[in-house]
């Protein structure tokens, strides 16, 4: 079963959600984060989530090293979209692997969230209000941004093209952005670039998926549409 990405609107912060999260591993607190229970009238009741898959990240927050306390509490100072990322992991090693096969190939661990950002605002005109970036989520070190960064180095781009590079920025983030050119000519290279090096560092592509949000300002900047492409990683340890 691949992951799965699923939206709710929370009209308020105090909406129950009704989903029970908890840590797997009872003495580890970083341990990986479950679903134990989701409530018949909770927002969460037709989404697709079931109880024991793992959660992956929340509105785009990887939760590794994270406590289910961490992770409830994101849930329950959210207001508007709540977007959860699971995974089942028991139904994916069951059905990939056998248990010595699992065994001799390894264990998963280590997520890591490439996040694609496109936000444009319509009043200001589409040309000029255009912005684009990456930024990674999850135990992203600096010795990996500097594999990544020389992959994009080795690029050929056209003379009017920006080449994305990867710095950290005020959030905490490995974060990168993209002018006009080079998003309309090298889009696609930097993303295969960037594919190639996670491979090279033992991540390996696991799943995408899009979400789109509008808002609506009246004054400051006025209205903005944004997009999120999110590509998922996971590791396997030998």
């Amino acid at each position: 079963m691949a992951p799965i990405a699923a939206a709710v609107i929370k009209q308020s912060r105090d909406q129950r959600l009704g989903i029970g999260l908890r840590n797997n591993v009872a003495d580890d607190p970083n341990g990986p984060i479950n679903i134990s229970s989701i409530a018949s009238d909770g927002l969460f009741s037709d989404s697709g989530l079931i109880v024991g898959m793992q959660i992956l990240s929340i509105n785009n927050i990887s939760m590794c090293g994270m406590t289910s306390g961490q992770a409830i509490q994101i849930l329950k100072d959210t207001e508007g979209q709540v977007m959860v990322v699971a995974d089942n992991p028991i139904q994916t090693a069951v059905i990939a692997v056998t248990p010595a096969q699992s065994i001799a190939q390894g264990r998963k661990r280590g997520y890591i969230i490439l996040k694609k950002t496109f936000k444009y605002n319509p009043s200001a005109g589409f040309q000029m209000s255009t912005k684009k970036s990456y930024s990674f989520h999850g135990p992203v070190t600096q010795d990996m941004v500097a594999c990544i960064n020389g992959k994009l180095q080795g690029l050929r781009l056209i003379n009017s093209a920006n080449r994305l590079q990867f710095n950290i920025n005020n959030t905490g983030h490995f974060h990168g952005t993209m002018n006009h050119e080079a998003q309309k000519h090298h889009e696609e290279d930097f993303v295969v670039a960037i594919l190639e090096a996670m491979e090279e560092l033992g991540y390996y592509f696991r799943f995408q998926y899009d979400a789109e949000a509008f808002s609506t300002k009246m004054f400051i900047g006025g209205d903005s549409y944004t997009s999120k492409e999110l590509f998922i990683f996971h590791k396997v340890q030998e």
